[in-house]
């Protein structure tokens, strides 16, 4: 039908918990579609949140798929690349999976 099904989770930023909405893109970031949270409540402050969701994604090599979260202190990732630091703790880009191929 043209859509792919896309699985993954999302972790809050420390104690602003829990993830209250992930958004997935498979052109680059020009639309969002809202993924299916499962789970998810207010008791789950520290928690993963997995997801599921289906996005657009045109047949051919090299596709890719992005995805952004924000959690219930309105924290979202909101780059593609988050700043780097020594232990990688404190990176918020966007997720990523590339060089995908679709047919």
């Amino acid at each position: 039908a043209g859509t792919v099904e896309v699985r993954g989770y999302a972790t809050p930023q420390g104690a602003t918990g829990p993830v209250t909405r992930v958004q997935v893109s498979g052109d680059g970031g020009e639309s969002w579609v809202d993924a299916d949270l499962h789970g998810s409540n207010e008791n789950m402050k520290w928690c993963w949140g997995v997801w599921t969701t289906h996005v657009k994604l045109a047949t051919g090599q090299k596709r890719e798929i992005l995805s952004r979260a924000t959690d219930a202190g309105r924290n979202l990732q909101k780059w593609e690349h988050s700043q780097w630091n020594l232990r990688g703790v404190g990176y918020s880009g966007y997720g990523r999976a590339r060089d995908l191929t679709v047919v």
